[in-house]
């Protein structure tokens, strides 16, 4: 409730942000542009009327780039995301399990048949994708007995050697032995 409110106010500080720059600048340029003095010159008053036109578009594409800007961000964002993770795995190597460790970590297949709650102390849902296990989905098991499925957990524990539900870390200790009643997938 409190981030919700801190959000709304923050909102309502930008909008009234977004309102006082647009009054500055509307009289500005009305100002600028009404300023002069009057003449009866057609020319004078054909370039009035066209600094008019640029300063009212101008003014408009402002506000429309300061009120969409959040979502322009928001989209970048959504779309660079796996860029961001790319580069971070490159960055901070060493934080993350290698090949032959995640090789190591037991593997089965999911079936609708088992009990899940026997297999882990999670839902019969992948964490890391927010995606329900099928049947024949390939799960790793890690020792603090929560499963992911294995290419969603193999991305992870490059990037961080930790569960992604508990935090536990992966590394040093050994993984104990696939609890599931099938025979660990082969890859």
């Amino acid at each position: 409730a409190d981030r919700d409110m801190a959000a709304l106010k923050r909102s309502n500080e930008m909008d009234t942000l977004r309102l006082y720059v647009f009054i500055a600048a509307a009289s500005l340029g009305l100002f600028l542009i009404m300023g002069k003095e009057a003449t009866t010159d057609c020319a004078a008053a054909g370039n009035s009327l066209q600094l008019l036109k640029w300063f009212t578009f101008g003014l408009i594409m402002f506000h429309l780039v300061v009120t969409f800007s959040s979502l322009l961000m928001l989209t970048m964002l959504c779309l660079c995301l796996p860029c961001v993770l790319l580069i971070l795995q490159y960055l901070q190597p060493n934080q993350g399990l290698d090949d032959v460790a995640l090789e190591a970590i037991p593997e089965r297949v999911f079936s609708d048949r088992d009990n899940h709650s026997d297999h882990a102390s999670n839902p019969a849902t992948c964490v890391i994708c927010q995606v329900d296990f099928v049947n024949n989905d390939h799960l790793k098991h890690l020792r603090c007995n929560h499963e992911f499925h294995a290419e969603c957990l193999d991305q992870w524990l490059t990037l961080k050697a930790t569960c992604p539900l508990c935090r536990e870390s992966v590394k040093g200790a050994r993984n104990p032995e696939p609890v599931a009643e099938n025979e660990p997938a082969e890859v």
